[in-house]
């Protein structure tokens, strides 16, 4: 009861010189005694609102410039069980725009690299073959020198003949096909809905926010929440990527590009619900709202559809 009311207990306004906003809405909370904002009904414990060091979470990466591989990894793996996750983390924890934005840039460029690296195999197996066959033309240039001969007189030189018909290191053609074969079939528009699907998502939620009663909540929270959920999709690339080394090393597959196209049908799915049950969380813990499961279910439904829709405009021209 005591702590309880150490909790309830409300400031002295007038040892206080900064402003005291709610951490939900901003709103100006100088002169209250109950721990609840007027403005959008969210209640708080004034200690974590007045003490300082109570204003930086221990590892999350809006909060830890100074160590950014670790907080990062840390955040990524703490959301791997949204609930502790979501509880550890309130509003009153300043958010930074900036760094959630820095945040997906890198949970993107780790999707693309897994995917990509599915690849790397075959890019060694052929520049391999292609090193070889050089070896065996430039051995066969030698035996017969009305090659070398044919081969100076129509490209300048040996090895600009070479260069041509078999170039070395990471060429044009080689990555075109990566290429073809990553956003070719039914996986390019998984892959499209995976990078569109958080900005659908918050777009969704603010729309839902207007008619909501805490329609007054900062968009920053809002955007929180989609981010530390939306790293869903590293796992995503992970777990595909391992579908897709081990069903074309069973050789069940003719190229890598079919196998990773198998693997995000499968596992994108379920990606996709598990970033949806991390929304709810933090719909549920962070945010409090009163239908969280109703809220996060609209909202995939729409941000779902728009993500397929502009992926099939981009790719069908429909």
């Amino acid at each position: 009861m005591a702590d309880e009311q150490i909790v309830d207990a409300p400031p002295d306004w007038d040892t206080l010189a900064e402003e005291i906003r709610c951490p939900m809405c901003d709103y100006n909370l100088r002169g209250l005694i109950e721990p609840r904002c007027p403005e959008c009904g969210f209640r708080f414990e004034w200690p974590a609102l007045l003490d300082p060091t109570r204003r930086a979470h221990p590892y999350v990466f809006e909060h830890h410039p100074e160590r950014n591989v670790r907080s990062f990894i840390q955040t990524l793996l703490g959301g791997l069980r949204p609930t502790k996750f979501w509880t550890s983390l309130h509003p009153a924890q300043p958010s930074r725009p900036k760094r959630l934005t820095a945040y997906v840039c890198v949970t993107i460029a780790l999707l693309v690299m897994t995917v990509f690296s599915v690849f790397v195999p075959l890019t060694i197996s052929d520049l391999q073959s292609t090193a070889q066959f050089r070896r065996r033309l430039q051995v066969s240039a030698k035996r017969y020198p009305e090659r070398l001969d044919w081969a100076v007189s129509r490209y300048g030189s040996l090895k600009n003949y070479l260069d041509i018909i078999a170039p070395t290191g990471i060429n044009q053609p080689m990555l075109r096909r990566m290429l073809d074969e990553t956003i070719g079939g039914p996986q390019r528009k998984l892959l499209i809905v995976c990078l569109i699907f958080p900005i659908a998502t918050f777009a969704a939620m603010m729309i839902f926010q207007i008619s909501m009663s805490r329609a007054k909540v900062s968009p920053r929270h809002v955007l929180r929440c989609v981010v530390y959920s939306f790293d869903s999709v590293v796992w995503i690339g992970m777990v595909s990527l391992v579908y897709a080394s081990v069903t074309l090393a069973g050789g069940n597959m003719p190229n890598p590009g079919a196998a990773l196209g198998d693997a995000m049908i499968i596992v994108g799915p379920i990606g996709g619900l598990f970033f949806a049950y991390r929304l709810y969380v933090a719909y549920r813990c962070y945010l409090r709202f009163d239908r969280p499961f109703a809220t996060v279910l609209a909202t995939q439904v729409i941000a779902f559809l728009a993500s397929l829709r502009i992926a099939t405009a981009l790719f069908m021209g429909v």
